[in-house]
């Protein structure tokens, strides 16, 4: 047992050793984590999202269809020192309760913002990455999340516009059978005073 204990610490240190080779100095390996965990202007403007809203929401379920309209709040808070959105909703949908949850965040590295939004009408995650529409004021995510009656993952396209200081405003779209794109979800969104 002593000679496996060992030939596994040997063979750890052998893999560290290989792995720092591979890797830049000491200060450069900090000073690269201190940028990626550093918020910036992205996290400032996901902070535009903080505090307590009301919303009301149009969902069409095909193209030309009217819609149905529900209404509901949302709070929205920094977590993580500044570096995450969380946003809380709470509402109706289709004649039932609804909450849901949203994580937004900016990533250094890779320079893109990403989402995850949970809800109560269903057990999966819907996940997406998105870039900044500067001229518009706008994150535009690309994402997938899961269709429970095929049962496979499907795309969808999310708009989050800051209009100003007390209006946002996010619109959902997704394919329809023939692949062209309309448009499923808006939700204005006013700041409580």
């Amino acid at each position: 047992m002593r000679t496996i204990n060992l030939l596994f610490l040997v063979l750890c240190f052998a893999v560290v050793t290989l792995v720092a080779q591979d890797q830049p100095n000491q200060d450069e390996s900090q000073k690269a984590w201190m940028e990626y965990m550093a918020p910036g202007w992205a996290h400032e403007h996901l902070a535009k999202g903080v505090g307590e809203w009301t919303y009301e929401q149009k969902f069409w379920s095909a193209p030309e269809t009217d819609p149905q309209i529900t209404s509901g709040t949302a709070v929205g808070e920094m977590i993580m020192g500044g570096r995450y959105l969380k946003s809380k909703h709470t509402g109706t949908a289709w004649g039932m309760p609804f909450e849901g949850m949203s994580i937004e965040g900016y990533d250094n590295a890779t320079q893109e913002f990403m989402m995850i939004w949970i809800d109560n009408l269903g057990t999966g995650f819907a996940n997406a990455k998105g870039s900044f529409d500067k001229e518009n004021n706008q994150i535009i995510y690309m994402g997938t999340m899961i269709d429970p009656i095929k049962k496979i993952e499907i795309d969808f396209k999310q708009v989050a516009k800051v209009v100003d200081n007390n209006t946002s405003m996010f619109e959902m779209f997704m394919n329809d059978p023939s692949g062209n794109e309309f448009k499923v979800m808006e939700a204005v969104m006013k700041k409580k005073p």
